[in-house]
């Protein structure tokens, strides 16, 4: 039993527990411990998961970003996403690098056709987004923004008038590129 394990149920104590769970995957990683490590990781995420501390949810989505080299790729890409944007901007720069390898991984396992991976970098969580191709026509070109990414890579999105819909990529567009076709097709 170490030391850890005694520290006192607080919140400093259960700080402590998640930080020794981030750093212990890490080095059971790199010593080729895989199952140990991405359980030891979980552990991290699972009890991160809520923490109000902006720090942590730093730490969070880095471990989540992290995550994907290791197998666990979209659900916690997407997820780290999430968290990202609710950082204050100084906190989401110390996540860039762990971001960009991740979205490298997704990237390179979509071209080689390992996963379903899609293009990392379109429609995150905050961005206004058309919807265009829909079987209910009365939405189409309508504007939204990208509230959640679901694990089916579908992406929750809230229309200007409150109504929210689960929309597959396909059925998205950033409202610049839709300005230019309507544009085109006025000519």
């Amino acid at each position: 039993s170490s030391d850890l394990d005694k520290a006192p149920r607080t919140a400093e104590g259960d700080r402590r527990r998640r930080t020794y769970s981030h750093c212990a995957s890490k080095l059971l990683f790199g010593l080729g411990r895989i199952s140990d490590a991405r359980r030891e990781l979980q552990d991290f995420i699972d009890s991160a998961r809520d923490s109000d501390d902006e720090y942590e949810r730093s730490q969070l989505s880095k471990a989540l970003y992290e995550s994907v080299s290791y197998g666990s790729a979209r659900k916690n890409f997407d997820r780290a996403e999430e968290v990202q944007a609710t950082l204050p901007p100084h906190l989401r720069d110390n996540v860039k690098e762990e971001r960009a390898m991740a979205s490298m991984m997704l990237n390179i396992s979509s071209l080689s056709g390992t996963g379903h991976m899609g293009a990392v970098e379109r429609f995150r969580v905050g961005e206004t987004v058309t919807l265009v191709g829909l079987a209910r026509t009365e939405y189409n070109g309508q504007q939204g923004t990208v509230k959640a990414v679901r694990d089916d890579g579908r992406r929750e999105v809230m229309l200007e008038s409150g109504t929210c819909f689960a929309v597959k990529v396909s059925n998205l567009v950033d409202p610049a590129a839709s300005q230019i076709e309507r544009s085109k097709a006025k000519k």
